[in-house]
C-alpha cells in the first residue's frame, strides 16, 4: 500500500489455487511485517487485501515468513532482541484488510530462540520453528486449533540426536 511505509521486498511467500501471499520486511514508520495478498479472478491476479504486522519495540527488523491455508494466513515474525512470534491474519470483508488475529508464542520463551523463523500451516495444524532454541540445537512447536478458533500449543518436537549448533528446523521446506 502506498501509506509511507519504506519496504523491502524480502520474506516469504506461499502460494496456493487462486491465491499468492508475500510478506515482506518493513523498516519505517515502525518495524513489522508488510502482508500483501493476490487472488486469481480467471484472468488476472489481482490485489485481494494487505495487512501490516507491528513489531514494536525491537532493535531491528524481522523476517516475516509465511503459511497459507485457504482464507487462514499465518506470519512468523523472529528477532534476536525478542522470543519471536506467529501471528494469524483474518479477511476482515470487502474493505481488502486483513487484521492480525491471534498471537502464538512458545510456552518457554527466550530471547534469541528464532520462534517463528519458520512456520507451516495445514487444516487446523500449524508448525512454528524456533532453530536456536535450547543452545541452538532448534525446536518445531506444534499448535492446534481448538473448536472455539483458538489454537493451543500441543507439543515441542526436539529429535533425540541433536547436538548445540544443530539449529534443527532452520532450514524446512
Amino acid at each position: 500500500p502506498d501509506d509511507g511505509w519504506n519496504e523491502l521486498v524480502r520474506g516469504g511467500l506461499a502460494v496456493a489455487p487462486g491465491r499468492i501471499v508475500l510478506a515482506t520486511r518493513l523498516f519505517n514508520p515502525a518495524y513489522g511485517v508488510g502482508v500483501y495478498v493476490f487472488d486469481w479472478d480467471g484472468s488476472a491476479w489481482k490485489p485481494a487485501g494487505d495487512a501490516h504486522v507491528v513489531v514494536s519495540g525491537v532493535a531491528s527488523v524481522p523476517t516475516g515468513q509465511v503459511a497459507l491455508d485457504g482464507d487462514r494466513v499465518l506470519i512468523g515474525s523472529y528477532e534476536a532482541a525478542i522470543a519471536g512470534m506467529a501471528v494469524f491474519l483474518e479477511p476482515t470483508g470487502a474493505d481488502g484488510q486483513w487484521l492480525p488475529g491471534q498471537v502464538l508464542g512458545a510456552s518457554d520463551p527466550s530471547v534469541g530462540q528464532g520462534f517463528g523463523w519458520r512456520v507451516a500451516l495445514e487444516g487446523d495444524r500449524a508448525v512454528v520453528c524456533a532453530p536456536f532454541d535450547s543452545s541452538d540445537t532448534g525446536a518445531a512447536y506444534v499448535f492446534a486449533r481448538e473448536a472455539d478458533g483458538t489454537w493451543t500449543e500441543t507439543g515441542k518436537l526436539v529429535p533425540d540426536d541433536l547436538s548445540p549448533g544443530d539449529t534443527f528446523c532452520r532450514e524446512m521446506v
